[in-house]
C-alpha cells in the first residue's frame, strides 16, 4: 500500500502532468451556468422568503454544483411565527441562508351571527357533542425550489384529535426538466397527523420532500421538509 507521502507525490505528479499537457482541473460551477428561467423563479421565491441577493448567489452556486440546500436536508436554526389575515404562517430559516414557509388556514365560525353556513367558504369550524370540527382547511408550504399544498379537515375533543378528509394535493418543482413522483398521503401519529410525501427532481438535485398537518387536543400546526 502506498504511503501518505507517495500518495501526495502521485497526486502532485498528476497535477504536473496535467499542467504539462495543457489540461486543467474542472472549474466549480456558478449561478451563470444555470438555466436563466430557473434562476428567475428562484429569485422570486427568495424575495418572498426575505433572502438577500448575496445569500441567493451562494445558494444558487450550491445548486449549480449539485449540492442540496439546507432546507432540503437540515434542521432549521430558527422559526418565525406570524398571523396574516386568516392565515397562520411559519418561516423556517437554515444555517446556509435558505428558508421555507408554511401557511395554515385559521378556521372561520360558520355559525356566527349574520353568516349563513353555506356562505362561508374555505376553512370553517363548528362543534357538537363535545367535538370541535375544522373543515376544508388549506395547508400550504413553499421553499426556493418546491411548493406543495393540500386540503384537510380535523376534529378535536377532550381526550384526542383526528385528521380526515385530506385531498386536493398540489405539487410544483422549479427547475429544468423538473418533476415529482410517488406522491401520496401518509397517516401519522395514530391518525392525529397526515403527511403529503413525494420524490422530486429539479434538474439539479433529487430527493424526497413532505408537508405535514399535525393536530393535538388544543391546536394544529404544520411541519415540512422541502
Amino acid at each position: 500500500m502506498p504511503s501518505i507521502l507517495s500518495k501526495i507525490l502521485i497526486v502532485g505528479g498528476a497535477v504536473a502532468l496535467m499542467a504539462g499537457t495543457g489540461i486543467t482541473p474542472a472549474k466549480a460551477a456558478t449561478a451563470d451556468d444555470l438555466d436563466p428561467a430557473f434562476v428567475a423563479e428562484f429569485q422570486v421565491n427568495a424575495e418572498r422568503l426575505g433572502i438577500n441577493e448575496v445569500t441567493q448567489d451562494a445558494l444558487l452556486e450550491k445548486l449549480a454544483n449539485g449540492e442540496p440546500l439546507g432546507s432540503q436536508v437540515a434542521q432549521p436554526v430558527s422559526v418565525e411565527h406570524e398571523t396574516v389575515g386568516n392565515i397562520e404562517k411559519r418561516t423556517y430559516r437554515y444555517a446556509d441562508g435558505s428558508a421555507t414557509a408554511t401557511e395554515l388556514d385559521i378556521p372561520q365560525d360558520a355559525s356566527s351571527s349574520g353568516i349563513a353556513p353555506r356562505a362561508v367558504t374555505g376553512c370553517t369550524y363548528g362543534s357538537g357533542a363535545g367535538v370541535i370540527y375544522r373543515q376544508n382547511c388549506h395547508v400550504y408550504a413553499y421553499s426556493l425550489v418546491i411548493s406543495a399544498s393540500f386540503t384537510a379537515s380535523y376534529s378535536q375533543w377532550s381526550t384526542g384529535s383526528s385528521v380526515y378528509g385530506y385531498k386536493d394535493m398540489s405539487i410544483s418543482v422549479t427547475g429544468p426538466n423538473a418533476t415529482y413522483s410517488k406522491a401520496q398521503f401518509i397517516v401519522k401519529s395514530g391518525g392525529t397527523a397526515v403527511q403529503l410525501w413525494f420524490n422530486y427532481f429539479n434538474g439539479l438535485t433529487t430527493g424526497s420532500a413532505w408537508l405535514q398537518l399535525n393536530t393535538s387536543i388544543t391546536s394544529a400546526w404544520t411541519t415540512q421538509s422541502l
